[in-house]
Protein backbone atom coordinates (compact mmCIF):
# COMPACT_ATOMS: atom_id res chain seq x y z
CA UNK A 1 0.00 0.00 0.00
CA UNK A 2 2.80 2.38 0.92
CA UNK A 3 7.00 2.54 -0.02
CA UNK A 4 6.62 0.52 -2.83
CA UNK A 5 9.76 1.93 -4.58
CA UNK A 6 9.68 0.82 -8.81
CA UNK A 7 10.85 2.44 -11.95
CA UNK A 8 8.15 3.36 -14.38
CA UNK A 9 8.95 0.53 -16.55
CA UNK A 10 9.25 -2.24 -13.87
CA UNK A 11 5.68 -0.96 -12.52
CA UNK A 12 4.17 -1.41 -16.42
CA UNK A 13 5.79 -4.82 -16.51
CA UNK A 14 4.14 -5.71 -13.29
CA UNK A 15 1.13 -4.47 -14.80
CA UNK A 16 1.44 -6.50 -17.93
CA UNK A 17 1.46 -9.86 -15.84
CA UNK A 18 -1.84 -8.49 -14.50
CA UNK A 19 -2.99 -8.70 -17.83
CA UNK A 20 -1.81 -11.89 -18.80
CA UNK A 21 -2.62 -13.69 -16.12
CA UNK A 22 0.51 -14.22 -14.44
CA UNK A 23 2.64 -15.38 -17.61
CA UNK A 24 5.53 -14.16 -18.65
CA UNK A 25 7.51 -15.20 -21.90
CA UNK A 26 5.28 -18.24 -22.14
CA UNK A 27 5.78 -19.08 -18.73
CA UNK A 28 3.22 -19.50 -15.86
CA UNK A 29 5.11 -17.12 -13.01
CA UNK A 30 2.17 -16.72 -10.74
CA UNK A 31 -1.11 -18.89 -10.34
CA UNK A 32 -3.69 -17.07 -13.17
CA UNK A 33 -6.28 -17.87 -9.95
CA UNK A 34 -4.55 -15.44 -7.79
CA UNK A 35 -5.36 -12.69 -10.60
CA UNK A 36 -8.97 -14.06 -11.29
CA UNK A 37 -9.31 -13.47 -7.42
CA UNK A 38 -7.32 -10.20 -7.38
CA UNK A 39 -9.73 -8.76 -9.90
CA UNK A 40 -13.12 -10.03 -8.82
CA UNK A 41 -15.35 -7.32 -6.97
CA UNK A 42 -15.74 -7.65 -3.01
CA UNK A 43 -18.81 -8.28 -2.04
CA UNK A 44 -18.15 -5.73 0.78
CA UNK A 45 -16.89 -3.16 -1.48
CA UNK A 46 -17.99 -4.03 -5.34
CA UNK A 47 -15.40 -0.90 -6.54
CA UNK A 48 -12.47 -2.75 -5.38
CA UNK A 49 -11.11 -6.07 -5.66
CA UNK A 50 -7.25 -7.20 -3.44
CA UNK A 51 -5.69 -4.45 -3.58
CA UNK A 52 -7.21 -3.36 -6.70
CA UNK A 53 -9.45 -0.49 -7.68
CA UNK A 54 -12.18 -1.77 -10.15
CA UNK A 55 -13.43 0.60 -12.82
CA UNK A 56 -15.54 0.71 -16.02
CA UNK A 57 -15.05 2.28 -19.52
CA UNK A 58 -18.56 2.85 -19.66
CA UNK A 59 -21.11 2.86 -17.11
CA UNK A 60 -24.37 2.68 -18.43
CA UNK A 61 -28.11 3.49 -15.99
CA UNK A 62 -31.01 2.19 -17.13
CA UNK A 63 -34.28 2.80 -16.39
CA UNK A 64 -37.34 0.35 -18.07
CA UNK A 65 -40.62 -0.63 -17.38
CA UNK A 66 -38.81 -3.54 -15.29
CA UNK A 67 -37.51 -0.83 -12.90
CA UNK A 68 -40.42 1.52 -13.22
CA UNK A 69 -42.41 -1.69 -11.89
CA UNK A 70 -40.36 -2.31 -8.67
CA UNK A 71 -40.89 1.40 -8.20
CA UNK A 72 -44.70 1.14 -8.08
CA UNK A 73 -44.48 -1.85 -6.25
CA UNK A 74 -42.69 -0.02 -3.79
CA UNK A 75 -45.27 2.49 -3.36
CA UNK A 76 -43.68 5.22 -4.63
CA UNK A 77 -46.32 7.81 -5.35
CA UNK A 78 -47.63 8.43 -9.18
CA UNK A 79 -45.79 11.95 -9.50
CA UNK A 80 -42.09 10.50 -8.33
CA UNK A 81 -43.01 7.64 -10.92
CA UNK A 82 -44.17 10.02 -14.02
CA UNK A 83 -40.56 11.81 -13.26
CA UNK A 84 -38.84 8.58 -13.24
CA UNK A 85 -40.88 7.55 -16.75
CA UNK A 86 -39.57 10.66 -17.92
CA UNK A 87 -36.01 9.64 -17.77
CA UNK A 88 -36.85 5.83 -19.70
CA UNK A 89 -34.24 4.40 -21.49
CA UNK A 90 -30.28 4.23 -20.89
CA UNK A 91 -28.00 6.73 -20.13
CA UNK A 92 -24.27 6.86 -19.55
CA UNK A 93 -23.89 7.32 -16.29
CA UNK A 94 -22.49 11.24 -16.03
CA UNK A 95 -25.40 12.39 -18.74
CA UNK A 96 -28.06 10.22 -16.21
CA UNK A 97 -26.02 11.85 -12.90
CA UNK A 98 -27.05 15.55 -14.65
CA UNK A 99 -30.89 14.11 -15.46
CA UNK A 100 -31.54 13.27 -11.88
CA UNK A 101 -29.93 16.49 -10.59
CA UNK A 102 -32.34 18.41 -12.70
CA UNK A 103 -34.95 16.31 -11.26
CA UNK A 104 -34.18 16.45 -7.55
CA UNK A 105 -36.27 19.61 -6.89
CA UNK A 106 -39.86 17.55 -8.28
CA UNK A 107 -38.99 14.09 -6.02
CA UNK A 108 -38.64 16.30 -2.92
CA UNK A 109 -41.80 17.80 -3.90
CA UNK A 110 -43.52 14.70 -4.75
CA UNK A 111 -42.27 12.50 -1.92
CA UNK A 112 -38.58 11.21 -2.77
CA UNK A 113 -38.07 10.96 1.05
CA UNK A 114 -40.40 7.27 0.38
CA UNK A 115 -37.86 6.80 -2.21
CA UNK A 116 -34.74 7.50 -0.25
CA UNK A 117 -36.21 4.93 2.79
CA UNK A 118 -36.76 2.17 -0.27
CA UNK A 119 -33.40 2.44 -1.19
CA UNK A 120 -32.00 0.64 2.37
CA UNK A 121 -34.24 -1.99 0.99
CA UNK A 122 -32.07 -2.33 -2.15
CA UNK A 123 -34.56 -0.49 -4.65
CA UNK A 124 -32.76 2.04 -6.86
CA UNK A 125 -34.17 4.18 -9.74
CA UNK A 126 -32.27 2.71 -12.39
CA UNK A 127 -30.51 -0.66 -12.69
CA UNK A 128 -26.84 -0.16 -13.87
CA UNK A 129 -24.49 -1.92 -16.55
CA UNK A 130 -20.83 -1.38 -17.17
CA UNK A 131 -19.04 -2.38 -20.19
CA UNK A 132 -15.09 -3.09 -19.98
CA UNK A 133 -13.63 -3.91 -17.08
CA UNK A 134 -10.32 -2.57 -16.16
CA UNK A 135 -8.64 -2.39 -12.84
CA UNK A 136 -5.96 0.55 -11.52
CA UNK A 137 -3.95 1.25 -8.43
CA UNK A 138 -4.11 4.84 -6.67
CA UNK A 139 -0.52 5.73 -5.27
CA UNK A 140 1.20 8.67 -3.04
CA UNK A 141 0.74 11.94 -4.54
CA UNK A 142 -0.82 10.57 -8.21
CA UNK A 143 1.23 7.87 -8.71
CA UNK A 144 -1.01 5.44 -10.41
CA UNK A 145 -1.78 2.66 -13.10
CA UNK A 146 -4.23 1.46 -15.54
CA UNK A 147 -4.51 -1.75 -16.38
CA UNK A 148 -6.80 -2.77 -19.83
CA UNK A 149 -7.10 -6.35 -20.16
CA UNK A 150 -9.48 -6.81 -23.15
CA UNK A 151 -7.39 -4.02 -24.76
CA UNK A 152 -3.78 -5.65 -23.34
CA UNK A 153 -3.04 -2.05 -22.58
CA UNK A 154 -1.01 -0.86 -19.25
CA UNK A 155 -0.44 2.36 -19.11
CA UNK A 156 1.54 4.05 -15.83
CA UNK A 157 1.82 7.62 -14.40
CA UNK A 158 4.66 8.54 -12.18
CA UNK A 159 5.97 11.46 -10.25
CA UNK A 160 9.07 12.12 -7.36
CA UNK A 161 7.73 14.14 -4.58
CA UNK A 162 10.26 16.67 -5.26
CA UNK A 163 8.70 17.08 -8.80
CA UNK A 164 5.56 17.03 -7.25
CA UNK A 165 6.18 20.31 -5.19
CA UNK A 166 7.77 21.69 -7.96
CA UNK A 167 4.43 21.74 -10.05
CA UNK A 168 2.89 23.56 -6.87
CA UNK A 169 1.49 20.43 -5.52
CA UNK A 170 1.07 19.95 -1.55
CA UNK A 171 2.39 17.25 0.68
CA UNK A 172 -1.61 16.12 0.67
CA UNK A 173 -2.17 15.38 -2.47
CA UNK A 174 -3.73 18.48 -3.60
CA UNK A 175 -2.57 21.41 -5.61
CA UNK A 176 -2.19 21.82 -9.40
CA UNK A 177 -0.16 18.52 -10.25
CA UNK A 178 -2.15 15.99 -8.92
CA UNK A 179 -3.33 14.75 -12.18
CA UNK A 180 -6.69 13.57 -11.44
CA UNK A 181 -8.18 12.29 -14.58
CA UNK A 182 -5.40 10.77 -15.30
CA UNK A 183 -8.08 7.43 -15.65
CA UNK A 184 -10.92 9.36 -17.37
CA UNK A 185 -7.84 10.40 -20.08
CA UNK A 186 -6.87 6.91 -20.46
CA UNK A 187 -10.52 5.78 -20.92
CA UNK A 188 -10.90 8.66 -23.60
CA UNK A 189 -7.25 7.47 -25.26
CA UNK A 190 -8.44 4.20 -25.96
CA UNK A 191 -12.01 4.71 -27.42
Amino acid sequence: MVGFQVLPKDLASFGQLFVQKGKWEGKQLINEKWFTETGTPSTLEPSCGLLWWIDYEQKFSIIDDEQIGKLQKAGLPDSVINVVRSLKGKHESSVYSKLLQKNEENYASMGYCNYQNSKDNGLTISRKENMNKFYKTLGYLGNCMAVYPDKNLVVVRMISEESFLKGKGTKDGSGYNNFSDFFELTTKLIQ
